[in-house]
């Protein structure tokens, strides 16, 4: 008999048929995976590894299909990246990449985080609440 206590996982939708799977395990550990993740144990490609108390901001973009763009909101907590397959979407650090990744992301002259262009997507991720809201800060 197996017991399935303590974890918590939801698939987030992003747009053209996309998903994202937020993955709260025991010991405290969050994983943030491309599409819908079943495993039972840590996945092996490219995924993002944080704590169960963190706070995250996912964006898309239809101009580069294969990339989640992120944002760790609490600069003290963990954020562990692993790409290790190219073939797949990959993982890509916002604050590394601000000036390029404003240009692809936002409309000109931006007033707040949620002013996107129209074939961008946003992903604001409360992983200790285990809430989520989009671009237009609707509750998903």
């Amino acid at each position: 008999m197996v017991v399935w206590i303590g974890e918590k996982r939801k698939f987030y939708h992003i747009g053209n048929n996309k998903y994202v799977t937020v993955w709260k395990t025991f010991g405290g550990v969050c994983y943030v995976v491309p599409d819908k993740y079943y495993g039972l144990v840590k996945p092996s490609d490219n995924f993002i590894e944080t704590t169960n108390d963190n706070y995250l901001v996912l964006f898309f973009s239809q101009e580069v299909p294969n990339q989640i763009i992120y944002w760790k909101n609490r600069q003290d907590k963990l954020v562990k990246i692993k790409n290790k397959s190219t073939d797949k979407i990959v993982f890509v650090d916002y604050m590394s990449n601000h000036d390029s990744l404003r240009n692809l992301l936002y409309k000109p002259n931006p007033k707040n985080v949620r002013d996107l262009k129209d074939n961008a997507y946003l992903l604001d991720i409360n992983i200790e609440a285990n809430t989520a809201s989009d671009k237009e800060g609707k509750d998903l």
